[in-house]
């Protein structure tokens, strides 16, 4: 059995794809059908909720002083934004159900796993 990819969250072999998100639990690659990326957007109150903490943590300029406001500014929009970021998932058709196979906000991580999903699913299809 030859390794596409094998990672914390995933791993991909020429047969069979097996992730956190399934459990661990091993689907063939034969069986899957329709593959998709999906990717799921920031939505805008989590856009506005970091730019309000941005904002107040500048109003606090006059009343706490420079240093300590930047830092609060920083750290509240770093926080927030940080939380609510892209995610991408990726779908299949597996026995007449839409599946979600692999999900990650890690877009170089997901990016492998597609990767090394797709390879196993073109030698499938050479074995045919």
């Amino acid at each position: 059995m030859t390794i596409l990819y094998r990672g914390p969250h995933a791993l991909v072999t020429q047969e069979l794809i097996a992730t956190v998100h399934l459990g661990w639990r091993r689907l063939p690659v034969r069986d899957l059908r329709a593959v998709q990326i999906v990717r799921v957007r920031l939505d805008g109150s989590s856009r506005l909720l970091g730019l309000s903490a941005l904002l107040v943590a500048l109003m606090t300029v006059p009343v706490a002083g420079w240093p300590p406001a930047v830092v609060l500014a920083a750290a509240a929009a770093g926080l927030v934004m940080r939380r609510h970021r892209d995610r991408w998932n990726l779908t299949a058709e597996h026995s007449g159900a839409r599946a979600v196979l692999f999900t990650s906000t890690d877009q170089r991580e997901f990016d492998q796993v597609c990767r090394a999903l797709r390879r196993a699913v073109e030698r499938q299809a050479e074995m045919r």
